[in-house]
Protein backbone atom coordinates (compact mmCIF):
# COMPACT_ATOMS: atom_id res chain seq x y z
CA UNK A 1 0.00 0.00 0.00
CA UNK A 2 1.61 3.17 -0.90
CA UNK A 3 -1.17 5.71 0.43
CA UNK A 4 1.02 7.65 2.99
CA UNK A 5 4.23 8.48 0.50
CA UNK A 6 1.36 9.16 -2.40
CA UNK A 7 -0.44 12.00 -0.51
CA UNK A 8 3.05 13.60 0.47
CA UNK A 9 4.45 12.71 -3.42
CA UNK A 10 0.78 14.02 -4.73
CA UNK A 11 0.82 17.17 -2.83
CA UNK A 12 4.28 18.28 -3.58
CA UNK A 13 4.23 17.85 -7.15
CA UNK A 14 0.73 19.77 -7.19
CA UNK A 15 2.51 23.02 -4.95
CA UNK A 16 0.16 22.56 -2.98
CA UNK A 17 1.18 23.33 1.09
CA UNK A 18 0.21 21.00 3.98
CA UNK A 19 -2.21 23.76 5.50
CA UNK A 20 -3.70 24.05 1.84
CA UNK A 21 -4.48 20.31 1.58
CA UNK A 22 -6.08 20.47 5.06
CA UNK A 23 -8.19 23.18 3.95
CA UNK A 24 -9.48 21.79 0.85
CA UNK A 25 -10.18 18.30 2.89
CA UNK A 26 -11.34 19.74 5.96
CA UNK A 27 -8.78 18.61 8.49
CA UNK A 28 -5.62 20.52 10.39
CA UNK A 29 -2.57 20.56 8.80
CA UNK A 30 -0.81 18.43 11.55
CA UNK A 31 -3.36 15.58 10.38
CA UNK A 32 -1.66 15.69 6.88
CA UNK A 33 1.48 15.64 7.88
CA UNK A 34 0.78 12.52 10.18
CA UNK A 35 -1.17 10.93 6.77
CA UNK A 36 2.57 11.59 4.85
CA UNK A 37 4.51 9.86 7.89
CA UNK A 38 2.10 6.80 8.02
CA UNK A 39 1.35 8.07 12.12
CA UNK A 40 -2.46 8.25 11.21
CA UNK A 41 -4.40 7.28 8.20
CA UNK A 42 -7.08 8.76 6.25
CA UNK A 43 -10.73 7.62 6.62
CA UNK A 44 -12.81 6.29 3.63
CA UNK A 45 -14.23 9.78 3.22
CA UNK A 46 -10.96 11.72 3.80
CA UNK A 47 -9.60 8.86 1.11
CA UNK A 48 -12.31 9.92 -1.35
CA UNK A 49 -11.66 13.62 -0.97
CA UNK A 50 -7.97 13.46 -1.59
CA UNK A 51 -8.76 11.14 -4.84
CA UNK A 52 -10.79 14.13 -5.97
CA UNK A 53 -8.13 16.67 -5.04
CA UNK A 54 -5.53 14.62 -6.51
CA UNK A 55 -7.74 13.96 -9.76
CA UNK A 56 -6.79 10.39 -9.54
CA UNK A 57 -8.60 6.96 -8.94
CA UNK A 58 -9.05 5.76 -5.23
CA UNK A 59 -7.28 2.74 -6.38
CA UNK A 60 -4.67 4.48 -8.12
CA UNK A 61 -3.98 6.30 -4.48
CA UNK A 62 -3.39 3.78 -2.75
CA UNK A 63 -2.26 0.83 -4.77
CA UNK A 64 -0.04 2.69 -7.61
CA UNK A 65 3.37 4.02 -6.43
CA UNK A 66 3.47 7.81 -7.40
CA UNK A 67 7.27 8.64 -8.03
CA UNK A 68 8.66 10.45 -10.84
CA UNK A 69 10.47 7.94 -13.53
CA UNK A 70 12.40 10.57 -15.89
CA UNK A 71 15.83 10.47 -12.68
CA UNK A 72 15.55 6.70 -12.85
CA UNK A 73 15.13 6.19 -16.48
CA UNK A 74 18.24 8.73 -17.42
CA UNK A 75 20.33 7.64 -15.08
CA UNK A 76 19.79 3.61 -16.01
CA UNK A 77 20.21 4.70 -20.24
CA UNK A 78 23.22 6.98 -19.49
CA UNK A 79 24.62 3.74 -18.10
CA UNK A 80 23.15 1.25 -20.47
CA UNK A 81 24.78 3.37 -23.37
CA UNK A 82 28.41 3.95 -20.88
CA UNK A 83 28.06 7.18 -20.72
CA UNK A 84 29.15 8.86 -17.87
CA UNK A 85 27.83 12.15 -16.69
CA UNK A 86 30.26 14.26 -17.65
CA UNK A 87 30.45 12.48 -21.16
CA UNK A 88 26.97 12.89 -21.47
CA UNK A 89 26.80 16.85 -20.58
CA UNK A 90 29.67 17.12 -22.96
CA UNK A 91 27.23 15.64 -25.87
CA UNK A 92 24.48 17.85 -24.70
CA UNK A 93 26.83 21.06 -23.90
CA UNK A 94 25.54 20.99 -20.94
CA UNK A 95 27.41 20.75 -17.31
CA UNK A 96 27.59 17.53 -15.27
CA UNK A 97 26.42 19.09 -12.29
CA UNK A 98 22.70 19.67 -14.62
CA UNK A 99 22.73 15.94 -15.54
CA UNK A 100 23.43 14.73 -11.75
CA UNK A 101 20.13 17.27 -10.28
CA UNK A 102 18.33 15.58 -13.26
CA UNK A 103 19.30 12.25 -12.24
CA UNK A 104 18.69 13.00 -8.55
CA UNK A 105 15.19 14.74 -8.97
CA UNK A 106 16.17 18.06 -8.35
CA UNK A 107 15.99 19.88 -11.68
CA UNK A 108 14.53 18.35 -15.07
CA UNK A 109 15.30 19.27 -18.65
CA UNK A 110 13.81 21.96 -20.53
CA UNK A 111 11.87 20.32 -23.94
CA UNK A 112 14.55 21.50 -25.87
CA UNK A 113 17.12 19.00 -23.32
CA UNK A 114 14.71 16.71 -23.58
CA UNK A 115 14.87 16.39 -27.04
CA UNK A 116 18.35 16.04 -27.10
CA UNK A 117 18.84 13.71 -24.86
CA UNK A 118 16.36 11.02 -26.88
CA UNK A 119 18.26 11.87 -29.51
CA UNK A 120 21.20 10.67 -27.73
CA UNK A 121 20.37 7.69 -25.60
CA UNK A 122 18.63 6.57 -28.91
CA UNK A 123 15.18 5.81 -26.63
CA UNK A 124 11.19 7.49 -26.66
CA UNK A 125 10.92 10.42 -24.66
CA UNK A 126 7.58 8.55 -23.68
CA UNK A 127 9.97 5.93 -21.82
CA UNK A 128 12.36 8.30 -20.35
CA UNK A 129 9.55 10.55 -18.85
CA UNK A 130 7.61 7.56 -17.94
CA UNK A 131 4.67 7.48 -20.47
CA UNK A 132 5.55 4.32 -21.86
CA UNK A 133 7.56 1.06 -20.85
CA UNK A 134 8.74 0.76 -24.69
CA UNK A 135 12.36 1.97 -24.68
CA UNK A 136 12.29 3.14 -28.45
CA UNK A 137 9.05 5.23 -30.06
CA UNK A 138 8.18 4.85 -33.48
CA UNK A 139 9.25 8.33 -35.46
CA UNK A 140 6.44 9.62 -37.79
CA UNK A 141 7.79 12.36 -40.19
CA UNK A 142 4.72 14.49 -42.27
CA UNK A 143 5.79 15.07 -46.06
CA UNK A 144 4.50 18.10 -47.18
Amino acid sequence: MFLHSNIGYLRRERHIKQSELGNLIGVEQSTIGNWEQGTRTPSVENIVKLAEVFDVSIDDLIKKKFEPVFPKRLKEMRERRSFTQEELGLSLNIDKSTICNWEKGKEEPSIKNLLSIVEELNISADYLIGASDERRGICHHNKI
